[in-house]
């Protein structure tokens, strides 16, 4: 399903503002990934970015004639992770070009506290919801509730039972950041609750999502990263989407189903 039509134009943008994102070079896994993303949403008017911070494919979507809204505690996470980019910087810079911003612990948010009931037509949220400390069930059922009758809701989420995370526990390693990596943070903001299949299957069920479907992709992780494996990384990764259980990061794709009533 994955789209290329865009991607020349998503890799020329991020190059013409390298400044304005702090980046040295994009990666073309990156430039792919976020094609990857365009695809999923390339449908869609309206869409709200649950986590989305300053991410830049926002701003090329909202050039694109998108209205996207991105969702997010900003500052107040950022001060607290490793991030030290000039993050309102890139926040000014998107909102320059229609990008819209809503500061807000995800965890409380509530979507119809901004949007009507069905009016939104895709809720997108990319690697965000394994770093909330409590339950997303609010936050996803309002979301499904704003979505209009086939609306879309795409998450995306590191996938806790990938193959080397299972390599890794074989020899007793654990598939948790280090421990002093946790242990000299003053308020840990990293990964709280990975995900699996099984998970995002129950989410889709409890949300009466309907179609849906669950992808594997390796953008996210060591595949990509790892000098050992960057050489043999596309056709590995080609080979892993068949079982997307194996894979770095998740995908839950769906609509809302005409009959949904949570």
């Amino acid at each position: 399903m994955t789209s290329t039509s865009h991607a020349g134009s998503i890799g020329a943008w991020l190059n013409s503002n390298l400044d304005k994102f702090c980046l040295s070079d994009p990666l073309p896994v990156l430039i792919e990934w976020m094609d990857y993303r365009l695809s999923l949403v390339r449908h869609s008017d309206v869409i709200v970015d649950l986590g989305g911070g300053v991410n830049g494919l926002n701003g090329f979507l909202s050039l694109q004639g998108k209205h996207v809204t991105s969702v997010d505690l900003f500052d107040d996470y950022y001060m607290w992770s490793s991030v030290t980019d000039p993050v309102l910087i890139q926040q000014q810079y998107l909102a320059s070009l229609g990008v819209n911003f809503i500061h807000a612990d995800l965890v409380a948010y509530d979507l119809l506290d901004q949007f009507a009931p069905e009016s939104v037509d895709c809720v997108v949220s990319y690697h965000t919801l394994e770093h909330l400390h409590h339950s997303p069930r609010k936050l996803l059922e309002s979301a499904i509730q704003a979505l209009k009758p086939g609306g879309t809701l795409i998450i995306e989420v590191p996938n806790a039972a990938n193959l080397l995370k299972r390599i890794k526990l074989l020899f007793g390693k654990t598939n948790y950041p280090s421990f002093s990596t946790f242990y000299e943070k003053d308020k840990w903001v990293g990964h709280v609750r990975e995900y699996t299949v099984g998970d995002l299957q129950q989410i889709a069920q409890q949300l009466n999502i309907s179609p849906y479907r669950i992808e594997g992709r390796n953008w996210y992780g060591a595949l990509y990263r790892n000098k050992m494996t960057s050489l043999i990384a596309k056709p590995l990764d080609k080979l892993l989407q068949w079982r997307p259980g194996l894979c770095g990061s998740l995908f839950l794709i769906g609509n809302k189903s005409n009959s949904s009533n949570i």
